[in-house]
């Protein structure tokens, strides 16, 4: 099931389905505010309740916020506070400002990578650059960090020869050893050093989803190699036993010998009925 998007301030406030519907209601307007749901019946109710506390703040006279150093132009009275109702004040931009609030932006891969606080300057990063690599964290300590990791991995990358991935389908620049996978490094494939990365809010299932591949494609390799010995063997064994067939046709055994000659072909069609069931 896809993420639906509600614009509820932009050029056409409403609910979108893609991402980019959503972007084009409110890349060029100052303080937008959208967030994403997990599904439409959510992101309908979130819209429906928007609009009716925005009914209801028509023509009222609303108290500046103490707690607040901006001049403030909306904010909903205690009463409705207390009924669970969206708490709005400060600027109009307060939702945004609620959504945004304490996080952080890492580009990966972009005009400038680093660490960001804002999302427009993130954007800025990252827009018409061809496979740019971001990530938002809820903490600047937690962005801090994987950036950190990003930079120590991207130096240890340089100059290495790095196998190709047989699980990616794009031609692949970069992939961590097997050796930097088992320890948890992030993983690197893709065109242009693209960076898969595996921290975030999807980082369990990603990790998760990495090390159940890792660990089939690691059985697949031990039994491609144990399909190798296998058939090394029978090949030897069926050698030998043309080699055996042909000395026992060259022998010249007298009459006497034979019941030795009914011995040594009995055993021999033995022998060879164990080879042809490897």
């Amino acid at each position: 099931m896809g993420k639906c998007y509600v614009v509820y301030v932009g050029q056409n406030p409403g609910i979108y389905d893609e991402w980019s519907e959503c972007w084009s209601q409110v890349c060029k307007v100052p303080d937008a505010v959208f967030c994403s749901f997990c599904s439409s019946k959510i992101a309908s109710t979130s819209f429906a309740e928007f609009r009716e506390e925005e009914e209801w703040l028509k023509g009222k006279t609303i108290p500046s916020c103490d707690g607040c150093g901006m001049k403030p132009s909306l904010k909903v009275s205690n009463a409705r506070e207390t009924v669970g109702k969206h708490f709005y004040s400060c600027t109009k931009n307060l939702l945004h400002f609620k959504f945004q609030m304490g996080k952080s932006y890492v580009v990966y891969v972009g005009r400038n990578p680093g660490i960001y606080h804002r999302w427009s300057e993130c954007w800025a990063q990252i827009d018409g650059v061809p496979n740019a690599v971001f990530c938002s964290f809820d903490s600047p300590e937690i962005a801090s960090t994987s950036f950190a990791k990003f930079r120590e991995e991207e130096e240890w990358l340089k100059g290495e020869t790095i196998p190709c991935s047989k699980s990616c389908g794009h031609e692949l620049l970069l992939k961590v050893s097997n050796t930097w996978e088992s320890t948890g490094k992030h993983y690197y494939t893709c065109r242009l050093a693209v960076k898969k990365c595996s921290v975030g809010a999807d980082a369990s299932s990603s990790s998760a989803s990495h090390n159940v591949v890792s660990t089939l494609i690691e059985r697949c390799q031990a039994l491609e190699e144990e399909v190798k010995f296998v058939t090394k063997e029978r090949n030897a064994s069926q050698e030998r036993a043309v080699i055996l067939e042909e000395a026992l046709h060259n022998l010249t055994l007298s009459a006497s010998d034979t019941n030795y000659k009914l011995f040594v072909e009995g055993s021999m069609a033995e022998y060879l009925g164990t080879v042809s069931s490897l």
